[in-house]
């Protein structure tokens, strides 16, 4: 397994034995492996002559590896891309307001026939519409623009959506595109919405 769920397991594992100084970690690679106490070094213990010594285990059989022994390690391939296709984007817009309906309609001047707002949210929770006035908004608003008659968003609308919040004086301090991937959206929602 990767090496970070690899650690997490063997520490997991090693516990419930007793203890993690009972268990050894490995990590092996096509070319080369190393193995190590998965508790970490032992410090305390350099220059005693008390680690390492070459001995043969006393208790277990040792155990002995040709030299010319190779570890079979699956050929990783990198999966076939999905497709992937923008439904919109959400500009964060930097606004001292502290009304999403105040700043609705300043967003909305910038709304074209193919990416409109739909959305604006404040540290998470949709405000807009239909947002809870009771809801504490910082400076930080997500504005979400998609098409409203429901298609995917041509790319070079996002390039027009800036150029027309900079014409309008809103500050958008970051982009994010809204992509779906093989048809099932992979971006967060507002909560609340």
């Amino acid at each position: 397994m990767p090496n970070l769920y690899g650690d997490v397991l063997s520490d997991v594992a090693a516990q419930i034995t007793g203890s993690v100084g009972l268990a050894g970690s490995a990590n092996i690679g096509s070319e080369c492996a190393m193995f190590e106490a998965i508790h970490g070094s032992a410090p305390r213990r350099a220059g005693q002559n008390v680690a390492n010594l070459g001995q043969e285990p006393s208790q277990l059989k040792a155990v002995r590896y040709r030299g010319d022994a190779k570890i079979q390690v699956p050929k990783y391939e990198r999966k076939a891309p999905k497709t992937k296709e923008l439904e919109g984007v959400d500009l964060f817009v930097h606004w001292h307001g502290t009304e999403a309906d105040a700043l609705a309609p300043l967003i909305q001047a910038i709304n074209g026939d193919d990416a409109a707002l739909s959305m604006i949210t404040n540290r998470g929770i949709k405000v807009w519409p239909n947002g809870f006035p009771e809801t504490f908004c910082t400076d930080h608003w997500r504005c979400r623009f998609k098409n409203p008659k429901g298609g995917l968003m041509p790319k070079e609308r996002i390039v027009d959506l800036l150029k027309a919040a900079a014409a309008q004086g809103i500050d958008v301090v970051k982009t994010e595109n809204l992509y779906r991937f093989d048809g099932t959206p992979s971006y967060s929602l507002g909560q609340g919405q």
